[in-house]
């Protein structure tokens, strides 16, 4: 399987997490196969389209490695409610809450680095948002699995600068 440009970012970003962790980008959905995130370092796809997929390459970035650990992060059920898995969530509510928007914020980044602006639309209509603020880019700087022109490819490209 030959991989996109997003889906080779991504397994970038997941490896200079922890290079033993595995990604299948078969999307296949979760309920049939256990979790998203299983809490061992593997990481199921779930969507049909990369730039909607790499949202759970944002969560593993972000994510402490204590709950890494913790099929889907421990942030609890599916959100969406499209997925019907019982995850436990091992954080409070407003704090998974406020970890979602921040996967959303790097959601966003990841596909405005490496896709064109209409992939990058579809992902504001589908996580219901406006592109991150300045201070929220900027203080993606300290992912280390980001590579070097990260930011400034996002700022020149979307006019940020």
């Amino acid at each position: 399987m030959s991989l996109s440009k997003l889906q080779a970012l991504g397994n970038q970003c997941l490896w200079a997490v922890d290079p033993a962790f595995t990604v299948d980008w078969t999307q296949r959905p979760p309920g049939a196969f256990g979790y998203t995130w299983d809490g061992k370092g593997h990481l199921q796809v779930s969507e049909h389209h990369d730039h909607l997929a790499i949202h759970d390459v944002a969560h593993v970035m972000i994510c402490s490695p204590k709950r890494l650990k913790v099929p889907e992060f421990g942030l609890g059920p599916d959100p969406t409610g499209r997925w019907t898995y019982a995850a436990s969530r091992t954080v409070t509510s407003k704090f998974a809450q406020e970890e979602e928007s921040r996967a959303c914020d790097l959601h966003w980044a990841l596909v405005a680095y490496t896709e064109t602006a209409d992939r990058v639309i579809k992902v504001q209509n589908y996580l219901g948002m406006d592109p991150p603020k300045m201070k929220t880019l900027k203080a993606m700087e300290k992912y280390e699995a980001l590579p070097a022109d990260f930011l400034p490819t996002i700022l020149k490209n979307w006019n940020l600068v």
